[in-house]
């Protein structure tokens, strides 16, 4: 299956995906797949940020002091809504 491409991010939203790309390098020993994997999910929520802060309520970019439980309950219920996902809590075993 053909992948998408990467949305587009803002200087600071690269920069902290930049940040947590090197971080997870030096840090954890991650297959390179991890890592890509990793990085694209966490590239698209930063871009999902970006771009319902600017629609029409809030107009900044991505920091990760921003993310606060609430964003992540919003996140997630785009997640299931919009793009039908679901979405299981961890094992508990």
């Amino acid at each position: 299956m053909k992948r998408k491409a990467q949305p587009l991010l803002s200087g600071d939203g690269q920069h902290a995906l930049d940040q947590y790309m090197q971080a997870l390098r030096q840090f954890e020993d991650l297959s390179p797949v991890t890592t890509r994997n990793y990085l694209s999910d966490l590239r698209q929520f930063i871009a999902w940020c970006e771009y319902s802060w600017c629609d029409g309520q809030e107009d900044r970019y991505f920091t990760p002091q921003a993310v606060a439980p609430s964003l992540l309950i919003r996140y997630r219920e785009y997640l299931q809504t919009t793009l039908n996902f679901s979405i299981r809590p961890p094992d508990q075993s």
